[in-house]
């Protein structure tokens, strides 16, 4: 369950009643996050996760900072590129709520002049458009 509220009493009575309502499931909520230090101190020791920069979705959360970062292996630099190596590393970048719209119609533009300009998969890229890749 990924969720937010507006305030830190919110938070904690929703920690509350999602608790109390899967239990009665018997489910287990194992893991609770926030980067409000107030909300984290009513977590229990053994539900709070661990750590300043935790997984989400596929991508980093830093709690203290409150950002999400793309995971390192989406942003390697390469000196020569294909299409094959373009569409592989786009396709490790995890979508959710179209947070990296931007990044991946960068990438896709990318792939699609890369095919009208007659390359296929594992043919190198001219260096105009791998400088283009190392850019997004």
């Amino acid at each position: 369950m990924l969720t937010g509220t507006q305030s830190e009493t919110t938070a904690i009575e929703l920690y509350k009643v999602a608790i109390e309502l899967f239990e009665r499931c018997s489910m287990n909520l194992r893991c609770w996050a926030t980067n409000s230090p107030i909300v984290r101190q009513h977590f229990a020791p053994s539900k709070a996760e661990k750590g300043k920069i935790i997984g989400v979705l596929g991508l980093k959360w830093d709690m203290e900072a409150d950002t999400l970062h793309l995971p390192q292996i989406a942003q390697e630099k390469t000196s020569i590129s294909t299409l094959r190596i373009i569409l592989k590393q786009t396709a490790r970048i995890f979508k959710p709520l179209r947070l990296f719209s931007s990044i991946i119609i960068r990438a896709k533009i990318l792939m699609k002049d890369v095919r009208y300009a007659g390359f296929i998969w594992d043919d190198p890229t001219p260096l105009n458009l791998t400088a283009i890749w190392n850019e997004i």
